[in-house]
């Protein structure tokens, strides 16, 4: 498929095995990546030059082990620092990747491990690819996807250049189960005709299908399996936290990982060459920044991107052409990729694959055109493509309404969630169902007690099924669809400045000091001072001295070990005893890959008064009502007081709202207000965003295909759905595959059904309160008041 989007490429396949099956001690996926970046610069090997890597395997980072964590990052690192980009999957099973594969004994299959990422994608030195899905049809209780909803955005013919989509296909994050809000209407529709309660969210219709999957799976003539719905299928997602644990291998009773993560560790430690951790996870790198909605949390965040990776939940998923030349075949005429003559063993055809597996070759075959544009090779495109989001007003474009002819680099991914079913206090029954793809008939399976999933919680009292907390889309970065997904004309074409190649060799580091917009304080008042330590050579590691003069007898001199580039310092008030200019020094000791580098700034000491310096908000006027999808801004006003000179944070929480309100709104302030002593006064806006209601729509399976032929999937990131499942297994139980830029895995697949229709409601009428918390840097004399405007939705 990477050859599909870069034609001219040249592809290199490249496959490894275990050393023995009886005694597997090798990790054959490490071993082929190691052997490509050695030899991409060997002449004469295979795959000399090769400057792409992409990889669809993954394990998660309990799992994975800390030995393999490290590993994992050391070998990408060399990559990096070699001009090698390389991209890997984040997975396929939604917020929990402990939990991939575990769905094998059969479905229902609820999350037991908790949030948790792939140690093969969470290195900062790879790029990491998730998934989406098409959302182009209207899902109803009575209404399936029908032609009308598909002459929206398809053709009925294909162009000249085969193409059939009329433009841009509207996306959301890739999620098969009964989380995925656009499935409740249908699932509602079931219920009304079995005679049960209507679920009034997707937490009761994920509770709703586990009590009654095996009723109406008989009632229906064995036609409508809604089993594998609770599942944990979908891209995935999430926060590097696991790097350091105690793994001892799988749990005997699900055959999940079994350990603890070390959740305070700060370094590997010595035996793996003490890198530097925040929290267990892997540091943020400093290219991943620039861009409303990553969070601040220090670490490594995932997926970097996305691409589609729908597999035929929603009636799309990626064609791939297969012939067979097996001799044994009588009817081999057939080879030209015809999906209406060509799903058999024999005839070749298009078959119709999906995951994370398809979307990470998309971005290599991406990354081959524009190291083809720029007339040379980049490197990784990280830095590249976190500074061209952060050009694009992202509210300018959502996948719901971004134009063919949109100026945008990535579609705003903002509907839309991975969260997936979990065990909520260890009662739910794991399996039940299992399919049989020889009969094409589901058959009641083993089943064992579940163990009670970390980070899952209830919304509705009494739930056996709960929700894994998961990450929602939303408008600019999220840890469900990251950036978004490409516009790849405009990303091919931006200039090739953009891009940072990546250098061999010990780099010189820019140091940075930021003072938070202060430029002179007293010496009553303390300073904080931000350290930012950044390079082409991936993210700077180690320490970070900070010194300052005008201290008198008091000599200031302070060290830190730097997160995630950044070490923050705080002089304490009085430090500064002699008025005039001080400088401050940061010097930055360097690594295995950096020089050490230092930098200066300057702050002015006025004398030592006590400070009365503060600064006051202003009242807040309530904006006019809004409706469901609409958005309202109220505008906060600030002023200093006694001189006070700084830089002003707002921050925005919901703080009442009415009773049993569903599908909150959200409130967004606009930045930073600095004030000085030219600058006395300052606004923000408050900006607050309601969801609309959304009317869906869904195929009615039929005979055990389509929606319901699918029971599972190869490994992590190589699900393939729409038919016949295959069985997922540990990825330590197979041969492994490295894909220089790509690999692919498929499964024969069709599908059938008839309608259904509903409308999902929007954000609940009635009046939400907000509240403005203001904080400043330096810390005022006083604490400022809050303040508190309303929003009425009708």
């Amino acid at each position: 498929w990477s050859g599909a989007v870069a034609p001219g490429a040249q592809i290199v396949l490249e496959t490894d095995a275990y050393n023995s099956q009886t005694d597997p001690t090798n990790d054959p996926l490490w071993d082929g990546a190691e052997w490509v970046i050695d030899n991409a610069f060997t002449s004469g090997s295979a795959v000399s030059g090769a400057r792409i890597l992409s990889l669809s395997y993954g394990e998660c980072e309990l799992g994975n082990g800390t030995a393999s964590n490290v590993a994992y990052n050391n070998l990408w690192q060399t990559a990096y620092a070699g001009g090698i980009a390389v991209f890997v999957a984040t997975g396929d099973s939604g917020s929990p990747s402990c939990d991939d594969g575990l769905d094998y004994i059969g479905n229902p299959y609820e999350a037991q491990y908790g949030l948790s990422v792939s140690g093969l994608a969470s290195s900062p030195y790879d790029t990491a690819m998730g998934g989406t899905d098409f959302n182009w049809c209207d899902i109803t209780q009575s209404a399936a996807c029908t032609s009308s909803d598909a002459s929206k955005y398809w053709n009925t013919s294909n162009g000249s250049d085969e193409a059939t989509a009329k433009g841009y296909v509207p996306e959301q994050p890739w999620n098969d189960t009964c989380l995925n809000p656009l499935l409740l209407p249908y699932f509602q529709g079931i219920a009304s005709e079995v005679g049960a309660t209507e679920p009034a969210n997707t937490e009761a219709a994920c509770n709703f299908i586990y009590e009654y999957f095996g009723t109406i799976y008989e009632d229906s003539g064995d036609e409508v399996m809604l089993a594998p719905y609770v599942d944990t299928v979908g891209g995935s997602g999430g926060a590097s936290n696991c790097v350091v644990n105690s793994t001892t291998g799988q749990n005997n009773t699900t055959e999940g990982p079994n350990g603890s993560c070390s959740s305070t560790d700060s370094s590997t430690g010595s035996s793996y060459g003490n890198l530097t951790l925040v929290s267990d996870g892997w540091p943020k790198p400093s290219w991943q920044a620039g861009v409303s909605g990553i969070p601040n949390d220090g670490v490594r965040d995932l997926p970097d991107a996305s691409f589609f990776a729908g597999n035929g939940y929603l009636d799309s998923a990626t064609l791939i052409c297969v012939s067979n030349d097996d001799a044994s075949c009588t009817d081999i005429g057939n080879t030209d990729c015809d999906i209406a003559n060509g799903l058999g063993s024999c005839t070749g055809g298009a078959e119709e694959i999906g995951g994370t597996s398809v979307a990470t070759p998309e971005m290599a075959g991406v990354m081959a055109l524009i190291n083809q544009h720029a007339g040379a090779t980049q490197g990784s495109p990280n830095a590249g493509l976190y500074s061209l989001a952060a050009k694009q007003t992202y509210s300018e474009c959502s996948a719901e309404s971004v134009t063919n002819s949109s100026s945008c680099y990535f579609q705003s991914i903002d509907q839309g969630t991975n969260s997936m079913p979990c065990d909520y206090n260890g009662e739910a029954v794991e399996g039940g169902a299992v399919y049989d793809p020889d009969t094409g008939e589901w058959e009641a399976g083993e089943t064992y007690q579940g163990l009670a999933s970390p980070n899952c919680s209830i919304v509705n009292s009494g739930d056996v099924v709960g929700t894994l907390s998961g990450y929602s889309a939303a408008t600019g970065y999220n840890q469900a669809a990251g950036l978004g997904s490409l516009n790849i004309a405009n990303v091919v074409d931006a200039p090739t400045s953009v891009w940072t190649a990546a250098t061999s060799g010990l780099a010189t580091p820019t140091v940075s000091i930021g003072l938070n917009g202060v430029t002179s304080i007293n010496e009553s008042q303390s300073l904080t001072v931000t350290v930012t330590v950044s390079g082409s050579a991936g993210t700077p590691t180690g320490n970070v001295t900070l010194t300052a003069s005008n201290t008198g007898a008091n000599e200031y001199s302070s060290s830190q070990t730097l997160s995630g580039e950044i070490a923050t310092f705080t002089l304490p008030a009085s430090t500064f005893t002699v008025t005039g200019s001080a400088t401050l020094t940061a010097a930055y000791d360097g690594n295995s890959a950096y020089n050490d580098a230092s930098n200066t700034a300057a702050v002015t000491i006025t004398g030592s008064t006590t400070s009365t310096a503060t600064f006051v908000l202003g009242s807040i006027t309530s904006p006019a009502a809004v409706a469901p999808g609409g958005t309202a801004t109220a505008t906060v006003s600030v002023s200093s007081s006694s001189g006070y000179a700084g830089a002003i944070t707002l921050s925005c929480a919901l703080t009442s709202q009415p009773a049993s309100a569903s599908n909150l709104p959200t409130c967004t302030p606009s930045g930073t207000i600095t004030l000085s002593a030219s600058a006395t006064t300052g606004s923000a806006t408050m900006t607050v965003t309601t969801t609309a209601a959304t009317i869906s729509e869904l195929r009615t399976p039929a005979g055990g295909k389509g929606l319901f032929g699918a029971a599972g999937g190869a490994l992590l990131a190589l699900l393939v759905f729409f038919g016949i499942p295959a069985r997922r297994r540990s990825w330590r139980a197979m041969l492994g595959l490295v894909v220089l830029i790509a690999a692919l895995s498929s499964l024969s697949a069709c599908g059938g059904g008839g309608s259904s229709s509903s409308t999902i409601p929007g954000t609940t009428a009635g009046t939400y309160t907000f509240t403005v918390t203001p904080s400043g840097s330096p810390s005022p004399a006083s604490t400022p008041a809050t303040q508190t405007f309303n929003v009425t939705v009708n």
